[in-house]
């Protein structure tokens, strides 16, 4: 533990001077098996490292890891919802994100593990955030849905007589 704590302390010092072996001592204090509050704090740093790094596949790794309740948990699901609305382009999987982020910070709040005003900061912009995803989403299906109506349509007249224009021609 001590070691762990150590390398999580170096970690930090690290990422404050702009050094590159910041992520990789991140990622052994994490090994070692921190105490819990560190080690919400050390995948906090290493997912947002990784993030400005552009390995975005492992900061959604450390997001997923930290999930939940705690400030660090909320947080990682605020930017799970971005990564999967901005990049993956999923909007499904960041409006159920979304709503299971306000989930989380309601009992947040009801435990009193947030300030009530971080609560009212929070509860907002994952309601607009979840209000602009389901737009997104909506449109997403009301394109696909034409785009399969136009290939149904273009389809039927292929197969017409005298639809085909291959069949025309001779």
């Amino acid at each position: 533990g001590r070691d762990a704590l150590e390398l999580f302390g170096v970690s930090r010092i690290c990422e404050r001077r702009g050094d590159l072996r910041a992520r990789d001592l991140y990622e052994r204090s994490i090994a070692h098996s921190l105490p819990e509050d560190a080690d919400r704090k050390a995948r906090r740093s290493l997912a947002l490292l990784a993030k400005r790094a552009g390995d975005l596949g492992r900061a959604e790794e450390l997001w997923c890891e930290m999930l939940g309740s705690s400030r660090e948990g909320i947080e990682a699901y605020e930017q799970l919802a971005i990564y999967y609305e901005r990049s993956a382009r999923d909007y499904r999987k960041a409006a159920e994100l979304t709503r299971e982020a306000l989930a989380a910070l309601r009992k947040a709040n009801r435990l009193g593990i947030i300030e009530r005003a971080t609560y009212g900061r929070h509860k907002v912009r994952f309601h607009r955030r979840l209000t602009r995803i389901e737009r997104k989403l909506s449109r997403t299906q009301l394109d696909s849905t034409c785009a399969e109506s136009q290939r149904v349509l273009i389809e039927s007249k292929a197969t017409e007589p005298g639809g085909n224009s291959h069949a025309q021609s001779g």
